[in-house]
Order: C-alpha cells, then sequence, then structure tokens
C-alpha cells in the first residue's frame, strides 16, 4: 500500500486542502486546483495528482452549472473558446503522458504576473479584443488544463474582461471547466493514466469536495461585486504563488 495513504498528517493536509479549494471555488468558481494539486503533486508526483482531481473537478463544476443555471444562455457566447478548449485538452493531456511541463507551467507564471501588474496597477484593465481572440484563448486554456491540471491563469483573464458579473463569471467558468475536463478525461482514458486505485482516490477525494462546496456558493451569494473582484485577485495571487514555487523552485 502506499505509504502516504496510510500517514495521517498526509491525509489530514490533503482534506484542508480540499476543503479550502472547495470553498473558493463554491464563491468564485476557481481555486480547487490551486491548492489541491500542489499538496496531491507532492505527495503522490504531479502526473498521478492531475488524474486523481479530475473527476472531484469534474463533478464540481457540474454542481456550479446546475447551481447557475439560469446563466445557461452566455453558452452560445462562449461556444469558439469552449469547442477549442476541449481539442487543447487533447493536446495537453499528450504532452502530461510524453514530456515535462516546467516550460509550461513558467510560461503561464509569466501570462499570469503580466496581468495581475496590469490588473493591480490599473483596476479596470481588460483584455483588448478577448472575445474576439476566444479560439485563441480557448486553445491555450485545453493544453494548459491538459498538462498541468490548471487553466485559470488563461480563462480567468479571459472572463473577467468579457465583463461578467459573479453569477455569470461562476457559470462560465465552471461550464469551461467541465468541458476541459471531459476532454481530458477521454485523453487520460485512451492513454491509460487512470489506474483503477487512482479513480478510488478521485471517489475519495470527492467527499471534502462536495461537504464545502455548497457552503462556498452560499458564502457567494452574499459578496459585492467589489469584494467578489477583490477575491478573485487574490485567488490569481495564490496560482502564480503556485506556478512560480512548482517552476523555479
Amino acid at each position: 500500500m502506499d505509504p502516504a495513504i496510510v500517514d495521517p498528517l498526509a491525509l489530514l493536509l490533503i482534506f484542508i486542502t480540499l476543503a479550502l479549494g472547495s470553498l473558493s471555488k463554491g464563491i468564485t468558481g476557481v481555486g480547487l486546483p490551486v491548492l489541491a494539486i500542489p499538496v496531491l503533486a507532492n505527495v503522490f508526483g504531479v502526473e498521478r495528482a492531475v488524474v486523481v482531481l479530475v473527476l472531484p473537478g469534474l463533478i464540481s463544476n457540474l454542481w456550479l452549472i446546475w447551481v447557475h443555471r439560469r446563466e445557461a444562455p452566455l453558452a452560445r457566447r462562449l461556444a469558439p473558446f469552449l469547442l477549442f478548449g476541449i481539442a487543447g485538452g487533447v493536446i495537453g493531456t499528450w504532452l502530461l503522458s510524453a514530456a515535462s511541463p516546467v516550460l509550461l507551467n513558467r510560461l503561464l507564471a509569466l501570462w499570469l504576473g503580466l496581468y495581475l501588474l496590469l490588473l493591480l496597477t490599473r483596476p479596470q484593465f481588460r483584455i483588448p479584443g478577448a472575445e474576439r481572440l476566444s479560439p485563441l484563448f480557448g486553445l491555450i486554456a485545453g493544453i494548459t488544463q491538459g498538462a498541468t491540471g490548471i487553466s485559470a491563469p488563461i480563462i480567468a483573464p479571459f472572463l473577467t474582461s468579457l465583463g461578467l458579473v459573479r453569477q455569470q463569471f461562476v457559470f462560465a467558468i465552471a461550464l469551461a471547466f467541465t468541458l476541459l475536463a471531459i476532454g481530458q478525461m477521454s485523453a487520460i482514458l485512451h492513454y491509460g493514466l487512470l489506474t483503477p486505485q487512482r479513480l478510488v482516490e478521485g471517489l475519495v477525494a470527492l467527499i471534502p469536495v462536495m461537504l464545502f462546496l455548497p457552503l462556498g456558493a452560499r458564502l457567494g451569494r452574499r459578496i459585492s461585486p467589489r469584494g467578489f473582484a477583490r477575491l478573485l485577485v487574490v485567488v490569481l495571487l495564490a496560482m502564480e504563488a503556485r506556478l512560480l514555487w512548482i517552476s523555479f523552485a
């Protein structure tokens, strides 16, 4: 048996990070992989961490889509982004199975760092022509999701630039994550990365996720638009810190 599975401290740390990530996800639509994957990767390795978190991520995003289903008409506007994202997910999963994602993580860190710098110095900053560039953003987001398990550094700035309110943002990012996860899951199955043990680990990880996700969603309804924007920046800063840590540590 894997020693990490029977180590109480490792299990407690994993539970706490899954709980905190799920709270963040319920409020903002993002945050679960940001917190959970570094801890899981430290215990199990990057490939296993990404694969184990696919199922909890997929179920949690489906739940958020249902909660915010009134925003469903937004899906048509996002169609080019989503379709190219699915294709990118297949490419990214091939990279996960064939190459080290270190370079991709560094590029993500550079991209998100520049975006945050602009956002912090110019709070109203939006990516020019974001909607016209949606296929490109979708393709890049899919590749990063498949290769690293994280695509929010691409998706969040893109959606923010569309001027979405909190409910729209959470629905849109959950929908994007769901479709990317479906494409990623297909590739994971194709490359034989989802073993029975990893499937069981994913189901176990789903327990704290579904315990704390609804709590985050309830908290999110009480947050003002300005509070949501600030919290989203905090989550993006956490993403940047995580990317810098795994890329240059």
